[in-house]
């Protein structure tokens, strides 16, 4: 039974045709969010449908489309969507690497390649202060279904400033 059908049942349960305790208040209004909340996933359902038709059309906005859609998509399931962007921990990931030397890890995704090569190239310059002395990292950008993924790895050195 739709929430909309299951409103107007519960709203019509006492022999008066109206609403007769407070239980049946708290009921109604219980039902009236489910309502709201399946018309706005529908609405949102129906976005997400015009974003698809969007991206197979093509164009230089399709990525960021396509990411428009998985958001929606997700909000019309009830997931909570905080922020689609999530920031990388470099000091996190520079540890990592200094633990496993020569082998290369995963940094962090990134939509674009320009952001992508620019921090890969950050980490090779010691730019990012997580990954110093210069040198010390090598780091290259690899492509992904989403976007592009930044992968480094730490290269032993005899310098005296590497932190262990």
């Amino acid at each position: 039974m739709s929430a909309r059908r299951q409103l107007i049942a519960a709203l019509s349960e006492d022999g008066l045709g109206g609403i007769a305790t407070l239980h049946d208040v708290e009921r109604a209004e219980k039902l009236v969010d489910a309502a709201v909340a399946e018309a706005v996933a529908a609405e949102l359902r129906a976005v997400a449908a015009d974003l698809e038709n969007r991206v197979r059309a093509g164009g230089p906005r399709a990525r960021g489309l396509a990411f428009a859609r998985a958001i929606v998509i997700a909000r019309a399931e009830g997931e909570s969507v905080d922020s689609p962007r999530k920031f990388a921990n470099h000091y996190a990931a520079a540890e990592k690497l200094r633990a496993q030397p020569g082998v290369w890890l995963p940094v962090h995704d990134y939509a674009l390649k320009g952001s992508a090569d620019a921090i890969a190239r950050h980490i090779r310059c010691a730019v990012l202060p997580a990954y110093r002395p210069e040198g010390a990292f090598k780091a290259r950008i690899e492509p992904t279904p989403d976007g592009y993924r930044v992968v480094a790895c730490f290269v032993e050195t005899t310098r005296k400033d590497v932190r262990p």
